[in-house]
């Protein structure tokens, strides 16, 4: 009967040293995970990706480290068309069976079918763009209805 008054005693003490365990680690997880994000915040708030180019056309980012490659291209030559058609532009996709490296050349042909013009009245378009992977902007563009 000792023993098992014994047990119970050191069963209940366990058993709330669990309970306030349980909070503790609560609380310690939650000011964690306030503290990553915070340095996350800190860190990379503030931090601008370096380009070799002065006058980037697409996001900045530092292409020694993933190159230039036929998305970029594309983003680049639809910014330059959001850029030339504004608000116009409604819709665009690339044609994938046209868009491509021309080696010989060193450049990246980009073809572009967009919807031009407000909800209601529009018209395709296609536009044309040559973006030269070293200087990452696009050296040549055209619009055609």
């Amino acid at each position: 009967m000792r023993f098992f008054k014994r047990f119970c005693r050191f069963k209940n003490f366990v058993s709330l040293r669990f309970k306030h365990n349980k909070y503790i680690a609560l609380i310690v997880t939650f000011i964690v995970a306030i503290a990553a994000s915070l340095l996350t915040v800190y860190f990379y708030s503030g931090q601008k990706d370096s380009v070799s180019n002065s006058q980037p056309t697409i996001v900045p980012r530092d292409f020694r480290q993933a190159p230039f490659d036929l998305n970029d291209a594309y983003d680049a030559c639809l910014l330059e068309a959001k850029s030339s058609l504004g608000a116009g532009m409604l819709r665009a996709h690339m044609r994938p069976r046209s868009t491509r490296y021309e080696e010989k050349k060193g450049y990246y042909l980009v073809v572009i079918n967009a919807d031009v013009g407000n909800v209601q009245e529009w018209e395709e378009a296609t536009i044309y763009c040559t973006v030269d992977p070293k200087a990452q902007q696009v050296s040549y563009y055209k619009r055609s209805s």
